[in-house]
């Protein structure tokens, strides 16, 4: 995969928030080929939105021990000023008084994504809802996937969520990588891990529109 004669960053996850991030809201690069796109099946996943719940003092703990913040005040006022990005992701709030980002806040607290909403209970306890899975930028799987289902070809999925990308055949394929210390064939490892990534049952085209992505 190509953006300008280079090879591109074909990162990819699992399932969207209903548009995919742009880079620089999760790495700091701002990538033209990675600036968003639609992708709205995602929305109709099956652990599209998953909830988790946290005690007062399993919050404290993970906020004192994740990021270094010691929670004062009433839990119903740890978490505000939401700031999001274009594609509904958290880009910043205020933690306990200190600003972090949606992704900082998300490793913190071991959330499927940065799309997410918290609802604290008074007397009760933290419900984390979030949406989708993954990161966000670049490929979803699942929407490769349905993309596929509908009839679109590996090409059109990977224009679709890298646009002004292209794809190259390589006349410089290896026959082999080494991986955990092993000479791998190629072709093994890129079916292994497309397999792996994305799922053997996968229609043909986002099982080629994965392994574009891997081999690159």
């Amino acid at each position: 995969l190509l953006y300008e004669g280079a090879a591109a960053a074909a990162s990819y996850f699992a399932v969207s928030a209903g548009h995919t991030e742009a880079s620089q809201n999760v790495w700091d690069t701002a990538l033209p080929y990675l600036q968003g796109v639609d992708s709205p099946a995602d929305k109709l996943a099956e652990d599209y939105a998953r909830s988790i719940t946290y005690t007062p003092q399993q919050m404290s703990d993970l906020l004192i021990m994740e990021l270094g913040i010691t929670p004062t005040g009433s839990p119903a006022d740890y978490f505000t000023d939401y700031r999001y990005t274009d594609a509904g992701y958290v880009k910043s709030l205020t933690v306990c008084g200190t600003t972090v980002t949606g992704p900082k806040l998300r490793a913190a607290l071991a959330l499927r994504s940065a799309c997410f909403a918290i609802h604290y209970t008074e007397g009760g306890d933290f419900t984390i809802t979030t949406y989708g899975y993954g990161h966000g930028v670049g490929m979803s799987q699942y929407g490769a996937r349905q993309m596929a289902r509908d009839g679109s070809s590996y090409e059109e999925i990977i224009t679709h969520y890298y646009p002004g990308s292209s794809i190259k055949e390589d006349s410089a394929t290896p026959l082999a990588i080494k991986y955990g210390g092993k000479d791998i064939p190629i072709v093994e490892y890129l079916c292994r891990t497309t397999f792996r990534e994305i799922g053997d049952n996968s229609p043909i085209e986002a099982l080629k529109a994965q392994v574009v992505c891997v081999y690159t």
